[in-house]
């Protein structure tokens, strides 16, 4: 067998176990989709160069092992599997993974990827990036860190990033960063303020949603970082500040939140 189809096993209410022998080189879009009493996926070293979109999503998996030869990791491929608690040794030769391939796994503690990878990386903590560190591609999001650094490499945060991090109280975005994706630090609910600095010139919708404990932004650029839409802001009931320097241009970013000085974040400006 060379293939599994979409939705070949979706839905499964039974199966505990699968093994992937070494013929096959393709799972298909959703081919496990939502089977909840899925466990433990092993795949042979040489079997499998694509998992395709969505194909565990859903799905009760708790461990994976991953084969020698894998290419490609789909979007959306292990979303919402709750009960994962690690991704080891993503091979070297996975060139491609895809958006929000890990997304909502909250028992995730950590990603590591083989060390001489050309094309992704980890670090101490179980952070994803690419290769280069330029892209902050997935934070474990039950790692139980209160505080984290961003390298100052980095010049995207992926959407969906930091998605539900429910340890995290405090992040330290660097000058490097240009570009917060969309939902990056949605659910964050023991964030507790942010600064962000005046390098980043894109934040995408729903960036800081629903982080409850969110008390104060300090946005230190001077032009609308193209947000535009209150949503990126939305449901944080505990902001009562939104700080930007006083030669701020616009009042877009704010949306519903009205804009304070800078002083108001405890921070001072020259």
């Amino acid at each position: 067998m060379e293939s599994i189809g979409e939705y070949a096993f979706a839905f499964n209410k039974k199966m505990k176990n699968v093994e992937i022998p070494g013929s096959l080189k393709t799972i298909g879009d959703y081919a496990f989709y939502e089977s909840e009493q899925l466990e433990t996926v092993s795949f042979a070293d040489n079997s499998v160069k694509t998992i395709g979109k969505g194909s565990f999503a859903l799905s009760g998996v708790k461990e994976v092992v991953l084969g020698k030869s894998l290419e490609t990791i789909g979007d959306y491929a292990f979303a919402y599997c709750y009960q994962l608690s690690s991704i080891s040794h993503i091979p070297n030769t996975v060139s491609e993974i895809g958006d929000h391939a890990f997304f909502g796994c909250d028992g995730l503690k950590q990603i590591e990827v083989e060390k001489d990878s050309k094309y992704f990386e980890s670090d101490e903590n179980g952070v994803l990036y690419n290769n280069g560190k330029t892209k902050l591609v997935q934070y474990p999001i039950s790692n139980t860190a209160r505080s984290y650094a961003i390298p100052n490499t980095v010049s995207e945060i992926c959407s969906g990033a930091f998605y539900h991090s429910i340890f995290l109280e405090d992040v330290t975005i660097p000058n490097s960063v240009k570009t917060i994706g969309a939902g990056a630090f949605e659910r964050c609910t023991q964030l507790k303020a942010i600064t962000i600095p005046e390098s980043v010139t894109s934040i995408g919708s729903t960036a800081f949603s629903w982080c409850f404990r969110l008390t104060s932004v300090a946005y230190l650029g001077e032009q609308d970082p193209g947000a535009g839409s209150e949503h990126v802001f939305e449901d944080c009931s505990s902001l009562s500040a939104l700080c930007v320097p006083s030669a701020y241009k616009s009042t877009e970013f704010c949306g519903k939140q009205g804009l304070s000085p800078l002083s108001e974040c405890g921070i001072t400006t020259h």
